[in-house]
């Protein structure tokens, strides 16, 4: 399993979440030596029996916490995008020619490998050009 990066925004949380957070405490208070397996039970039959009303504002709190998350994410992948590469050779007479991604003619050294050259070389080995 990859191990998870420290800098990533934390997931949002769920309406059940934030619903068993806030009756958990409420059922502790009312019995403290209910046993965590019970109270999970408990918590999970009381959230099936509740109506739309009931469960509102712990799903708004959701969709609050789901936007954070979006934001949070599209700024972290923003800041993980990789730099473009430059180029690594610059063209050179008399070199041979490889067709780019683009589809555009490019000089390299005899030599020379690149993986996007590669891909291009073998799509159109593949096509028959």
């Amino acid at each position: 399993r990859k191990p998870r990066d420290p800098n990533a925004p934390k997931p949002a949380t769920s309406a059940y979440m934030y619903y068993s957070k806030h009756h958990r405490a409420e059922l502790r208070r009312q019995d403290a030596s209910i046993s965590f397996g019970d109270l999970g039970k408990r918590v999970g039959a009381m959230w099936k029996a509740a109506g739309p009303e009931l469960r509102r504002p712990f799903e708004d709190l959701a969709a609050a916490d789901r936007e954070r998350y979006a934001g949070e994410l599209a700024a972290y992948q923003a800041r993980q995008a990789p730099a473009p590469a430059p180029d690594a050779l610059p063209p050179t007479a008399g070199a041979p020619s490889v067709e780019t991604i683009e589809g555009e003619a490019e000089i390299r050294p005899e030599g020379w490998w690149h993986p996007k050259a590669a891909d291009a070389a073998a799509a159109s080995l593949a096509a028959g050009v």
